[in-house]
Order: structure tokens, then C-alpha cells, then sequence
């Protein structure tokens, strides 16, 4: 039986966290949708297609991970793409959210006070940060899709299997 990869360990960790934020973030967002429904300014009407995208949203995000993590463990190929999507999904949301990193936070004075770095060197610090995690992300993806632990990992045909094992 061919030992697990560390790829998919890590891969595996994430899927989870993944998981636990989104239902935890989910809820939050949900709760705030509702709240807003008691807002004068807004009609019932106008906050259920909100309410409905956001419920929507979180149970897409939430089944393509916990479908991806559970085909991880029980070594199938649709978990190895399914939380290759969610990694390339996850990816993709960061390089939309702040697609230039070397404006962290610096907005021109448009945003808060509390949100802006007080000195370049917590910019610079930001940067290298959020660099780092986008490389070693795309670094954890490229394993994943082309590193040939990870195929012998999911191969069909294993020695020794069928062994009364």
C-alpha cells in the first residue's frame, strides 16, 4: 500500500480549515443578511435573493471541500481534483481580493485609519507575506496536479493489492 504524500497531508489540513472557516463565516454572513432584513431602508423582498445567493454560495463552497477532503481519504481521483479546484478557487479569490500586492492596505486614504500600515517596514512585511502564500500555494497546487507521488498515490492498480489484507 503506497504511503500518503505530505502533498496530501497539507492538502488535506487545508480542506479542513477551509471547511471549519466557511461554516463558521457562513453563519456569520447568514446572521448578518437576516439582521439587515430589519433595516427600514430595505424590504424583505430585496434581502431574500441575498440571502438566497449567500446560503447558495456557502453550500457550493462547503460541498466541493468536503467532497474534495473525503475523496483524499479514501484515496479517489474526483477528491484529487475536486480540492485542487478548491485550492485553485481559493487561489483565485486572493489574487481578486488584492490583486496588487505591493498596495496593501494603502488606499489613498479612502480606508480607515486602522486599516492602512503606519510605516513602510509593516508594508513590506505585508507584502512578503502575502507573496509567500500565493507562491507557496501555487507551489502546493502544481504538486498536486503533476508531482508523481501524488499519481502513484491515486493509482488503481497497486502492488500487492487483493493480498487478504
Amino acid at each position: 500500500m503506497n504511503r500518503r504524500p505530505l502533498t496530501i497531508w497539507i492538502v488535506q489540513i487545508i480542506l479542513a480549515v477551509f471547511v471549519l472557516s466557511s461554516l463558521v463565516g457562513g453563519a456569520i454572513s447568514i446572521w448578518q443578511t437576516l439582521t439587515a432584513a430589519k433595516e427600514p431602508s430595505l424590504s424583505p423582498a430585496a434581502v431574500l435573493p441575498m440571502l438566497f445567493f449567500e446560503v447558495a454560495w456557502q453550500t457550493v463552497l462547503l460541498t466541493l471541500a468536503s467532497v474534495g477532503f473525503v475523496g483524499l481519504r479514501r484515496r479517489k481521483a474526483y477528491g484529487r481534483w475536486l480540492s485542487l479546484a478548491t485550492l485553485v478557487l481559493w487561489l483565485s479569490f486572493i489574487v481578486y481580493l488584492q490583486p496588487n500586492p505591493f498596495h496593501l492596505g494603502q488606499d489613498n486614504g479612502n480606508a480607515p485609519s486602522w486599516l492602512q500600515y503606519s510605516n513602510r517596514d509593516q508594508m513590506v512585511g505585508a507584502v512578503y507575506g502575502r507573496v509567500s502564500l500565493q507562491v507557496s500555494l501555487l507551489i502546493l497546487i502544481f504538486r498536486m496536479a503533476f508531482a508523481k507521488s501524488v499519481k502513484v498515490f491515486f493509482q488503481k492498480n497497486e502492488v500487492g493489492a487483493g493480498v487478504g489484507l
